[in-house]
């Protein structure tokens, strides 16, 4: 059980750091369209 949570949470910030890096990259694309 621990192992597996362990496992999983770490995959998951990656997941959500790559969306936030799309949304930081699209903004900044945004801002130098401008």
């Amino acid at each position: 059980m621990l192992l597996s949570k362990r496992h999983v949470e770490p995959r998951v910030l990656l997941i959500e750091d790559a969306e936030e890096t799309r949304e930081l990259s699209r903004l900044a694309l945004e801002s130098q369209a401008c």
